[in-house]
């Protein structure tokens, strides 16, 4: 099954498609995930099937996709993986395929195949540093599934732009402006705390405007309004309320996102 049948089936669509199933086609191609794309192929092609089904099922195979993505978790086994779940989907025959699926992804115990649970998708999304452990295609596909996920009924119907650029909120180059409570010792566990937490989920935001260095880099009174105003996105819209910005700033904001991710990639309990 070549990918120009698949793309014609599934044609090449923005990430703020209504359609739940070419939404999915359309992560699974920012995250590089063509191994997957003929099962969606095939639910596409599948006429009759409740569009409420067919959802779920993507919905399904993007949440195992992404937790293992997040969660640092190997793709070699990908191409075997999803033909074995392609013949459960067309042997699901006309009963409902979002079951079939989800039991196909809950099968395995081994890493090679397995759908991590909340608890560890949670534990790697406010700890890994995932600036540094993804691509940026990955992590940029992220980060605009949560500004959609944050867009409700009275915001602003504005598209989201094609061209966003990841910005971290407190700098990596930190130290000229930002500098540790006056009781911190340099080279204590506190710096080492904080340059722990530069590259997590919770310290990354997107902006439609990529800042320049002294910018990206200042102190947190002139990098505020800067976000506010090359933002423009619900994601930055948190950090309006914040005087300050420091280490338990950046738990905190994890710690919400991931509310947010687990909405938008659940799992089966």
């Amino acid at each position: 099954m070549g990918s120009r049948v698949v793309t014609g089936l599934l044609p090449r669509c923005r990430l703020t498609s209504p359609d739940r199933l070419h939404t999915c086609a359309a992560r699974l191609r920012a995250m590089d995930f063509a191994t997957a794309m003929p099962v969606l192929h095939h639910l596409r092609a599948e006429v009759g099937r409740d569009p409420a089904d067919v959802a779920q099922a993507a919905t399904w195979i993007e949440s195992f996709l992404v937790r293992r993505m997040v969660c640092g978790m190997g793709t070699r086994a990908y191409g075997t993986f999803f033909v074995e779940l392609l013949k459960a989907v067309a042997g699901a025959g006309s009963a409902p395929v979002a079951p079939a699926v989800a039991s196909f992804l809950l099968r395995s115990q081994a890493d090679n195949g397995l759908w991590p649970d909340d608890e560890r998708f949670g534990e790697a999304w406010t700890h890994e540093p995932l600036y540094r452990s993804l691509r940026r295609d990955r992590l940029t596909m992220l980060l605009r599934a949560l500004e959609r996920a944050m867009r409700g009924s009275k915001h602003d119907p504005v598209p989201i732009p094609k061209t966003l650029h990841i910005e971290h909120v407190m700098p990596q180059n930190w130290r000229a402006h930002w500098p540790l409570s006056s009781s911190a010792e340099p080279g204590t566990a506190v710096e080492a705390s904080r340059d722990g937490r530069l590259d997590t989920i919770g310290n990354l935001t997107l902006l439609t405007a990529k800042l320049n260095q002294s910018l990206s880099d200042a102190a947190w009174t002139v990098k505020r309004p800067e976000l506010q105003w090359h933002g423009l996105m619900a994601l930055n819209a948190w950090l309006a309320g914040h005087e300050t910005w420091d280490e338990d700033a950046i738990t905190n904001r994890g710690g919400s996102l991931l509310t947010k991710a687990l909405a938008v990639w659940p799992r089966v309990a």
